[in-house]
């Protein structure tokens, strides 16, 4: 850089008073020729450019500065291809180019991390390495920028993310590049979208690992229907001449009314399964009031099984009563806790005629 900075001293002539001026024109035959180079419309980065050049300040520049900001309008009129000159590679891996070098003295820094723009002709070259950037694959900015959300298809997602990937070699040196990139001006920061459509596959693969699990869930919890419709109906209709005991007539019943419910959609496994997420919503809502697996309604005769807990109800009356008349013999007590029980299922009359037996017995 020092040899530079020598040649740049003893080639420059003194700098006019109108700086400003001559960068706000240089900017405008800069823009100018890569429009005429095909470039698309470049007017944002153009008025960046005219306002950076207008906002240079008259006091605190070198004579170092004067020459570099002077030699910069003179000889870096960019292409298509990028700013003029060889790059080299540094040992470092980054690149470096001529007109890097004259700004990086303009800025008064060493390294290729460009300072922040205030000396006016930095910010005019920040806004035409962003137009650089813009000019070389306008075709893959655009596709990079569509929008995309988690219900894309995953394949334009991917396409998108080429796109991406494709601009992170614009015609631009390591320390032009890094000035574009924190320009504010860039209308895509590769990397950052790249991240954003990185996590958006991401989480559409979860998503599908989340519905695959869903599905085995719900083919399982179909299945496990069917087997519990089964049991339900071989409770249900047990014969009442086999019941022996009341307990054994309300299990029945109890199996019966669950068997109606789960036919609805309403059972008592359902709803836990529906309130506990187990059951996706997507297959909740779709099947509200309705089985899980339509093979569960042959389990019985709907009309059958309706019916079936009127006559549990009188095998039950006949089992109390049967139970009763034997308690009063040995066992008055139990005889009447077992009336105070089976009160409402017995009945008034009965009751009043179980309260007579038990006052005969002086209980």
């Amino acid at each position: 850089m020092n040899a530079l900075l020598t040649a740049i001293l003893f080639t420059s002539m003194p700098v006019s008073a109108g700086y400003a001026e001559d960068c706000s024109d240089g900017a405008h035959a800069w823009f100018e020729h890569l429009a005429a180079s095909g470039c698309p419309t470049l007017d944002t980065y153009k008025t960046a450019a005219i306002e950076g050049c207008r906002t240079s300040p008259d006091e605190g520049w070198t004579r170092a500065q004067k020459a570099a900001r002077k030699a910069i309008l003179n000889d870096c009129q960019p292409s298509t291809k990028g700013f003029p000159g060889a790059e080299a590679t540094l040992p470092d891996g980054t690149t470096s180019g001529r007109c890097s070098e004259m700004l990086r003295i303009v800025q008064g820094v060493e390294t290729a991390v460009p300072a922040e723009t205030v000396w006016g002709i930095d910010r005019m070259m920040a806004s035409i390495s962003t137009a650089l950037f813009a000019c070389h694959a306008p075709n893959e900015i655009d596709l990079c920028l569509l929008p995309s959300s988690i219900q894309t298809p995953a394949g334009q997602i991917d396409q998108r993310k080429e796109a991406c990937e494709s601009l992170h070699s614009p015609p631009l040196d390591t320390f032009m590049k890094e000035l574009a990139w924190t320009s504010g001006l860039m209308p895509v920061i590769p990397a950052v979208r790249i991240k954003e459509l990185e996590a958006l596959l991401v989480a559409q693969k979860e998503e599908r690992e989340q519905r695959a699990r869903e599905d085995e869930r719900f083919h399982a919890e179909r299945a496990a229907e069917v087997e519990r419709a089964r049991q339900l109906s071989e409770q249900c209709m047990v014969l009442p001449g086999d019941m022996n005991s009341p307990e054994e007539t309300v299990i029945a019943a109890d199996a019966c009314r669950e068997l109606e419910a789960l036919w609805r959609g309403e059972d008592t496994v359902r709803k836990e399964l529906e309130s506990s997420g187990a059951l996706a919503d997507r297959y909740a809502k779709q099947l509200q009031g309705k089985v899980l697996n339509a093979e569960s309604l042959n389990a019985a005769d709907p009309k059958r099984v309706a019916s079936r807990p009127a006559v549990l109800d009188e095998r039950r009356v006949a089992l109390v009563g049967a139970e009763f008349d034997e308690l009063i013999q040995h066992d008055p007590e139990a005889a009447e806790k077992l009336m105070e029980k089976h009160r409402t299922l017995m009945g008034p009359d009965w009751t009043a005629e179980a309260l007579d037996q038990l006052l005969a017995t002086g209980s």
